[in-house]
């Protein structure tokens, strides 16, 4: 491996640096052996800085991350290193802020869009939002809002979504008032306003499977048997659009699609795991098959924004931390840019592979989408975090902690509006909550 730049990452707790080592020996586009801070090199964000924060905070090694409008929300532990409940820090704090009896919640099940926190209530199966700003929450009724179940795993598919104010729900249609089973609660108000969709799908009171709600389109998708059902929030009472995809592989439900101004990507629901993005903007539109080379793919998180997507993608050879990022723009990128590399070795030590992860997000950064890749729960795989800009060069940072190594975490996740990135690390074999704020622009 070739250490092809150090970049100091200012504002790094301790007064720590991190420094950036990009692959080497994988198939590149042409830009091996540049300075990333050099302005010609186009792998780099315009050599924008970005401050790497290592808090001591104690997070669950299985728990849920997630980030709003200045604030992070994380599942909290007890001192035997049990979920406690979800808690909340803005960035700089050194210790959560607490929500007044968080164990009443489920510490794995909530959502975060703007300042609030949708909070789900195990007691009732019901739902709270929880205002940062005014320390204040509103317990929504179960005649209104009663979900269907609480997935079990932090990241299942099935869980509540926020967007840009919205939460989307999959309710019990026997249990809330009115029988409709996919709603939507606006919080952008002072008081939520409940907006059922009054045409249930598959027009029966049977369970949905998952839901995602895109604020830019200002619509919800359900997914149910293998049809995609997007509701319109501005008329709940319009029938919706319906994609029945059974014959194309239909759609698997393990991992949670994902939905961003208008477009959704999933895996399909056969041995071969395509995925496919289909826009739902048009009725007339029809999923278009990503890896269409006939290779397989692998479980993963899926990540898109403003028009790009990834996805992990089965790699040759399938060693390392597993799976390999598959990132790219549509609509030109029908076929994913893969960046397979060799094992991370040289000046750096670490096990995994340039490119290879098993959790996704994208920001924002100098007005591009950035993509960051990391491990799940045990940060102890050794998976590092790495990033790109677009293309199949992965940059990676070593562990302030470990100068020999990289910096290894878990679960990345960004916020709607791409300019936070939130993660686990370890500190002493204790899993800690980490963060980096970008600038946006």
């Amino acid at each position: 491996m070739t250490l092809l730049a150090k970049r100091c990452f200012k504002g790094m707790i301790l007064g720590l640096m991190l420094f950036v080592a990009a692959a080497g020996d994988c198939p590149m586009d042409g830009n091996m052996g540049m300075d990333p801070d050099d302005p010609n090199n186009p792998n780099d964000p315009n050599g924008a800085d970005f401050a790497a924060v290592l808090t001591a905070i104690g997070v669950h090694v299985q728990g849920r991350l997630a980030c709003g409008d200045g604030i992070i929300v994380y599942t909290a532990i007890n001192a035997n290193q049990t979920p406690f409940g979800p808690d909340y820090i803005v960035p700089g704090d050194t210790a959560g802020r607490g929500i007044a009896n968080a164990d009443d919640y489920d510490a794995d099940s909530f959502a975060v869009t703007g300042k609030k926190i949708a909070l789900v209530r195990p007691a009732d199966v019901g739902v709270t939002i929880y205002d940062t700003d005014t320390d204040t929450k509103v317990d929504i009724p179960t005649t209104d809002i009663r979900l269907k179940n609480i997935p079990i795993n932090n990241y299942d598919a099935g869980h509540i979504q926020a967007d840009g104010g919205y939460v989307a729900t999959q309710n019990d249609a026997n249990s809330v008032a009115d029988g409709f089973v996919v709603k939507v609660i606006d919080i952008t108000g002072a008081n939520p306003v409940v907006i059922p969709f009054t045409t249930n799908p598959g027009g029966s009171d049977q369970d949905t499977e998952q839901v995602m709600v895109d604020a830019e389109t200002k619509t919800v998708v359900a997914i149910r048997n293998n049809v995609i059902y997007v509701y319109d929030i501005d008329n709940p009472g319009n029938a919706p659009t319906e994609f029945d995809v059974s014959g194309m592989g239909g759609i698997e439900n393990e991992e949670q699609f994902a939905y961003d101004d208008g477009m959704i990507i999933y895996y399909e629901n056969n041995t071969d795991r395509n995925v496919y993005v289909l826009d739902v903007t048009s009725a007339a539109n029809t999923p278009v098959m990503l890896n269409g080379d006939g290779s397989t793919s692998a479980n993963g998180r899926f990540a898109m924004r403003d028009g790009s997507y990834g996805y992990f993608y089965r790699s040759t050879p399938a060693t390392g931390s597993g799976n390999a990022a598959g990132i790219g723009t549509l609509p030109n990128d029908t076929t994913p840019i893969i960046g397979s590399c060799d094992t991370i070795v040289g000046d750096l030590t670490c096990c995994g592979r340039f490119s290879h992860g098993e959790t996704m997000a994208s920001g924002i950064l100098n007005n591009q989408p950035v993509w960051f890749i990391g491990g799940q729960d045990d940060i102890g795989g050794g998976d590092p975090l790495q990033y790109s800009v677009g293309t199949s060069v992965w940059m990676t940072l070593t562990d302030p902690n470990d100068p020999d190594d990289n910096l290894s975490v878990g679960d990345v996740v960004t916020n709607e509006a791409g300019n936070c990135l939130v993660f686990k690390h370890e500190i002493n074999n204790d899993t800690s909550l980490g963060y980096v704020v970008l600038d946006a622009n």
